[in-house]
């Protein structure tokens, strides 16, 4: 993957930090996170304040589990759609090296979540396992367009991705229709 890594792109960016040696348990949130997978529910949704510990929380509870974990911290530069999609395919290619979703980034596509989105749903929908795909720091992401391809996404998720997003305000989203189709947890 590094050999076609847009020198543009941090690699850094989509890897998932090393949770602190010494890390305070939070075992009713893990079993929160954990419940959530075991729904497969297509969105996790970790929202608090600055500095509560979402990022930590997610690293530590990642690390127990067994599944492929493609992470994606967002920048405010990432809220252009096709940066942002950009670093998400790489994400998931990094996590699954076999899926062979590089190509979905094609120039002509240029990031739109019409394009994007269902090319990337068709390739998770390959998967013989499962993964657990983390946007940290989504509260950043102030483009109505990747607000609309990411809950395109969650849609049309397939059941064995669960996409997790920490962020520190709800995204603009219909939440309340997740929350009646059983499709979101919220940690």
């Amino acid at each position: 993957m590094t050999e076609d890594w847009q020198p543009s792109l941090a690699a850094t960016k989509v890897q998932p930090p090393v949770p602190p040696r010494h890390l305070v348990q939070r075992s009713r949130l893990d079993d929160a996170l954990d419940s959530a997978v075991a729904a497969q529910v297509p969105l996790v949704l970790v929202s608090a304040p600055a500095g509560s510990g979402k990022s930590t929380l997610l690293s530590g509870w990642l690390a127990t589990r067994p599944e492929a974990v493609a992470w994606l911290q967002v920048e405010e530069p990432d809220s252009d759609p096709a940066r942002f999609w950009s670093y998400l395919v790489r994400a998931v290619g990094r996590a699954l090296p076999d899926l062979l979703v590089l190509d979905l980034m094609l120039p002509e596509v240029n990031g739109e979540d019409a394009s994007v989105v269902p090319a990337l749903v068709n390739r998770l929908s390959e998967l013989p396992q499962r993964l657990l795909l983390v946007v940290d720091d989504y509260h950043l992401v102030d483009d109505d367009r990747v607000h609309r391809g990411v809950e395109r996404l969650v849609d049309l998720c397939p059941s064995q991705v669960t996409l997790v997003l920490a962020t520190r305000v709800d995204p603009p989203f219909r939440i309340g229709r997740l929350r009646v189709r059983g499709r979101v947890a919220e940690v």
